[in-house]
């Protein structure tokens, strides 16, 4: 029999060694855990974040009217950034690319020891809480950021810490058994976090925010209209009237669909001439900060004197940000109205027509939405002395009011969109009428 000649002492040194191992193979394996619990945590104070900055200012405004739309957060730069809003985009970049890199290294060491990756995670959640500081500064009142500045800001993030969640819960749940789950998730923190840094899903500042969301609405616009043409089309193709499901149109349903995406026109082009003035007005913003610094008492747009630069450039930001709310009404309202014209439609037999469950109903809504937004380009009523004048659209109380001189062109496009909207809901009114006299 072989006696085993190893020291007691030596027993107890190799038993305390192994414990130790797998005790800090334990708490490496609690810092996935830990990451994704924080990370979590971030995602859903992100969800809370406020990025609304328009309401209701008159308790008796209608649901059909949208004069009284006002911005309760008010825009404070158009293209030139404050100090804070440029940090706060600096710390979101900075965030951005540490979790892009260390993403990278957190799948290649996880793959080949899941202790080791996991103590990379925490450079993940510094990435990510980085990335929030800067989104919670821009949120910050002082950084007078409007509502499309935040809510680019706000979904950027998001998107980033979201795939970056996805990323580690797949070690904790050792749900990336096949590379190419890791290499794809790898992949989406990678495209979350160059389309931030890149400004393809985060615009930086106001006047970019702006411009990129009025042009979401158009693209989205053009989508409606594409869809329902070809569904026109192809209603009109089929010629026996018993070979229709409610896939297609009848044939008296026909004139209504049309003078509904006529009107989907009428909204594009209102929403495009909403961005002229929205550019237009923040023209005349920059030349009168340029006017507070050469200390000029003269407005450059049109030769007024001006009393006080810096009340100027409040109203003229205040004005663009009405401005935009109200083109926001209109994009909502093209895809409230695309909804109610799919077939069959409800063309509301009932007595009230402003029912807003039917087509009849959403095509006032737009009338009503698209010849407001008309109205108040042409008023162009950046302030007044009158109380009542901005709320009042209809005022001819002009005398001291300070007023934004559009140009011809954008003053063209306006006054026919207003014109043509007109005509386009008459021909829905026609239609509406035949339409229910067949039925």
């Amino acid at each position: 029999m072989v006696k085993n000649n190893t020291p007691k002492s030596n027993k107890k040194k190799n038993s305390s060694t192994s414990g130790k191992k797998k005790e800090n193979s334990k708490k490496k394996q609690n810092v996935n855990k830990e990451t994704l619990d924080a990370l979590t945590r971030l995602s859903s104070a992100l969800t809370e974040l406020n990025e609304k900055s328009n309401s209701c200012s008159s308790q008796n405004a209608q649901i059909n009217t949208i004069q009284h739309v006002l911005p309760i957060i008010r825009m404070g730069h158009w293209r030139t950034l404050p100090q804070q809003v440029e940090e706060a985009y600096r710390m979101m970049r900075e965030g951005a690319e540490m979790v892009k890199a260390s993403s990278t290294k957190y799948t290649l060491l996880g793959k080949i020891d899941l202790d080791d990756g996991s103590m990379v995670s925490e450079e993940i959640r510094k990435g990510c809480e980085l990335l929030s500081t800067g989104a919670l500064l821009l949120f910050d009142p002082r950084s007078q950021c409007a509502r499309s500045a935040r809510i680019f800001c706000k979904r950027s993030v998001r998107a980033i810490i979201a795939s970056c969640v996805n990323l580690i819960k797949s070690f904790v749940d050792n749900t990336n058994n096949d590379s190419n789950i890791s290499t794809q998730m790898t992949g989406a923190v990678w495209s979350t976090c160059d389309d931030l840094i890149t400004g393809k899903t985060m615009p930086r500042g106001n006047a970019p925010s702006v411009k990129r969301e009025c042009f979401t609405w158009i693209r989205d616009c053009n989508d409606t209209m594409e869809e329902f043409e070809e569904l026109v089309q192809n209603s009109i193709e089929i010629k026996n009237e018993d070979d229709r499901d409610e896939e297609y149109y009848a044939t008296g349903d026909l004139g209504i669909i049309k003078a509904s995406i006529a009107l989907l026109k009428c909204s594009r082009g209102i929403m495009s001439a909403s961005l002229k003035a929205c550019e237009f007005a923040g023209e005349f913003h920059n030349k009168n900060v340029q006017l507070r610094v050469s200390g000029q008492d003269t407005c450059p747009m049109h030769g007024e004197l001006v009393a006080d630069p810096d009340i100027l450039q409040y109203h003229s930001l205040e004005w663009i940000s009405t401005l935009h709310e109200m083109a926001r009404t209109i994009g909502e309202g093209v895809t409230d109205l695309g909804i109610t014209m799919y077939p069959p439609i409800n063309i509301n037999l009932g007595e009230n027509d402003d029912n807003n469950d039917g087509i009849v109903g959403q095509i006032m809504l737009q009338k009503n939405r698209i010849l407001e937004v008309a109205n108040y380009i042409l008023k162009g009523i950046v302030f007044s002395d009158n109380d009542n004048a901005v709320d009042d659209l209809d005022t001819d109380k002009v005398s001291k009011q300070k007023i934004l001189h559009m140009t011809k062109e954008i003053v063209d496009l306006t006054k026919n969109i207003q014109t043509a909207t007109s005509k386009r809901f008459q021909e829905a009114k026609i239609a509406v009428d035949k339409c229910r006299s067949l039925r």
